[in-house]
């Protein structure tokens, strides 16, 4: 049941998350200006500790990362 009702509501679900993040980037982008701006030894730290995580992360999960894209690719071009 559940799995019906997130395919029904996927294409809802997917243009309310673009509006989110298209209102909020901008906000997002100007706090980090200003952090970069006022306390930057805190701003390069915090960058530098999700450049870190990101990349652990990445290499934790290559293989579903890789396959996930192909997968786009491939439904992409199906279209």
């Amino acid at each position: 049941m559940k799995k019906s009702y997130y395919e029904k509501n996927k294409e809802v679900r997917l243009a309310y998350q673009n509006d989110y993040y298209g209102r909020n980037k901008l906000e997002r982008l100007r706090k980090l200006e200003l952090q970069a701006f006022l306390e930057p030894e805190e701003f390069e730290e915090s960058r530098k500790k999700l450049a870190r995580y990101n990349a652990d992360y990445y290499r934790k999960n290559r293989e579903r990362i890789r396959q996930q894209r192909k997968n786009l690719v491939e439904s992409r071009k199906r279209q």
